[in-house]
């Protein structure tokens, strides 16, 4: 599966302080027009550590930019899967290629199921992954102090000629994943992007694997892998009454690896930022939208509606000019995404469309 961090599922957050920490309820969330960006570092500075519990400052101004991914968030009925989850009310959208279904109650935020581009038995497929009961993205209400525990088991099912298994008709993966949450710290968290005041989950994951393989109508047990655990310091900021994960610290025990995800870019529909320089014009536009780039691109644009909703989308391939007819577009305020091949750089810019 492509890299996820709790990013990927998080819309704006309005938070309030209390008692000196961030508390975070179902009422203050309001998940439309949103565009992030994050970026990996997959050495970081070994300064960088999650530190101990309470109230603790963090300087990870150091962390590195490395591989990038653009996620937007959706209504689940303009998605290409939306059938696949009936019971969804939320989808996050993540490079075009993966789809997150959730269900956003006055309780929590859970994920149901990923479907797109997946990463199964070490091969990419086109597949579905199916959670039950749903993982827990966030509880209500959301403070220091707080703790949960929960058991959660992913299923997926191919083809076998898909992963290499041409003799079995169907290969089902079965994940479960024992998981272990607690709100433990909160402090300044510094980022290359700024300085934020944030609260800090620990979450404890211990993931176990069993693959199922059928053949002539009959279902047999094929293989197991050991239970492996990693441990998710997530790091969840305050700025400007918007709250949003700025930091993932991935530690997995056994190897000792640490991997850092972190927030480049969190757009609300209010600003806009991108690492792709071109040329956007006119804004406002009436009928086209031109596009100039200083070096020739290639990669994938989308166009959004302040709402989420996804209006149109197209592609480049080593071109230094497009034109994009808008004149079908509703007066307004669209957000257009660039995505380069490869996923070094991407960005976004607000343009108004007008009659």
């Amino acid at each position: 599966m492509k890299q996820f961090f709790l990013l990927t599922f998080i819309m704006v957050l309005s938070i309030f302080i209390a008692q000196g920490q961030i508390t975070i309820n179902a009422d203050d969330i309001a998940p439309t027009g949103v565009i992030a960006q994050q970026t990996i570092d997959e050495n970081p500075d070994p300064a960088i550590l999650e530190g101990g519990v309470g109230n603790i400052d963090w300087d990870f101004s150091s962390l590195a930019d490395g591989v990038s991914s653009t996620f937007v968030f959706l209504d689940p009925n303009d998605t290409p899967f939306s059938a696949s989850f009936p019971t969804a009310n939320l989808t996050s959208e993540v490079d075009a290629s993966v789809y997150a279904y959730m269900i956003m109650d006055d309780q929590k935020i859970e994920i149901i199921g990923i479907e797109g581009e997946l990463i199964y038995l070490g091969q990419s497929i086109q597949g579905k992954l199916e959670f039950a009961p749903g993982q827990s993205l966030i509880r209500f209400p959301a403070t220091y102090g707080d703790s949960y525990t929960e058991t959660i088991t992913q299923f997926a099912q191919v083809p076998g000629s898909d992963v290499g298994f041409p003799s079995f008709d169907s290969v089902r993966l079965v994940t479960t994943v024992d998981r272990g949450v607690e709100i433990d710290a909160y402090g300044m968290m510094t980022t290359p992007t700024g300085t934020f005041e944030t609260i800090r989950s620990s979450e404890t994951e211990t993931t176990s694997n069993e693959v199922f393989v059928l053949s002539s109508g009959n279902w047999s047990f094929l293989q197991s892998t050991a239970p492996e655990t990693v441990i998710n310091f997530n790091w969840w900021a305050i700025d400007n009454n918007n709250g949003f994960p700025v930091v993932q610290l991935q530690y997995t025990p056994a190897s000792g690896n640490r991997e850092v995800t972190w927030l480049k870019e969190f757009f609300t529909g209010t600003e806009e930022a991108y690492s792709i320089k071109m040329e956007v014009y006119p804004n406002p536009a009436k009928e086209y939208l031109n596009i100039e780039f200083p070096e020739p691109f290639s990669g994938n644009f989308e166009i959004f509606d302040m709402q989420g909703k996804q209006i149109w989308t197209g592609s480049a391939n080593n071109s230094v000019f497009e034109k994009i007819e808008i004149a079908n577009l509703n007066p307004g305020n669209y957000i257009l995404i660039f995505k380069e091949n490869g996923g070094n750089r991407s960005g976004f810019k607000k343009f108004e469309a007008v009659k």
